[in-house]
């Protein structure tokens, strides 16, 4: 076996990844990466420049202005260079009334580290919701048809 069959079958630990808040320090690089936000596509309703704007002002807004309601998580490698975030929220149960946490959004870079970046992320964003006694966890349903997951888990929070 050659090294680079070797290395194109590495894969990272946990350990190589890690997530934590957002501070007004990172806003450069959210910035960088939130074009990310739009790469998978849109509901063909929305326009993507809207959007990618839009999301980028709600990043800086959670960064100037912290709120106990909504988050960044951000993720970054060994060296500290961020290669993914994710944007939290609280929501209410229109039916039940619970509240439980749902992603607005969420970018991570390409590459080798990409399931351990989302990895530690959602990892993030589980222990942001219990620490604020939520019910759950539960994605945006365009955005979990997008990244194929399956729908009964698009539309309900995950259970702790």
């Amino acid at each position: 076996m050659n090294a680079v069959t070797c290395r194109s079958r590495w894969q990272p630990s946990r350990d190589a990844i890690s997530a934590r808040d957002a501070q007004p320090g990172d806003a450069t690089a959210l910035v960088l990466l939130a074009p990310r936000l739009v790469a998978l596509g849109l509901p063909p309703w929305r326009d993507p420049r809207k959007a990618l704007a839009i999301g980028i002002e709600a990043i800086g807004r959670g960064l100037a202005f912290p709120r106990a309601d909504a988050g960044v998580l951000v993720a970054e490698d060994l060296i500290e260079s961020p290669v993914g975030f994710l944007h939290v929220q609280t929501a209410r149960h229109r039916l039940t009334r619970e509240r439980y946490a749902q992603v607005a959004s969420v970018v991570v870079v390409r590459g080798r580290l990409a399931g351990a970046t989302g990895r530690a992320l959602f990892d993030a964003a589980k222990a942001w919701t219990r620490a604020r006694g939520l019910s759950g966890l539960a994605f945006a349903a365009w955005w979990a048809m997008q990244c194929r997951v399956a729908p009964d888990r698009a539309t309900s929070p995950n259970r702790f």
